[in-house]
């Protein structure tokens, strides 16, 4: 699938609330940021450069692009 773009925040979609442990990741493997939040809450990716990083919410990643 083609990366999800976005300029400041990422929504999770959830059928219910539930804590995750999301982290996000160079294309390099570099990893940028982890930690232990609600699947209600936004992710801030503002401080992320424009580019293409991995998302990973406990065993399933995702491709997103920072515009």
């Amino acid at each position: 699938t083609s990366p999800h773009p976005t300029s400041a925040q990422l929504n999770m979609a959830s059928e219910t609330e539930q804590q995750v442990l999301v982290s996000i990741f160079s294309l390099s493997g570099q990893k940028l940021m982890q930690q232990q939040m609600s699947t209600s809450e936004s992710i801030d990716v503002s401080s992320l450069a424009k580019g293409i990083y991995i998302i990973k919410i406990n065993e399933t990643s995702y491709k997103f692009s920072k515009l």
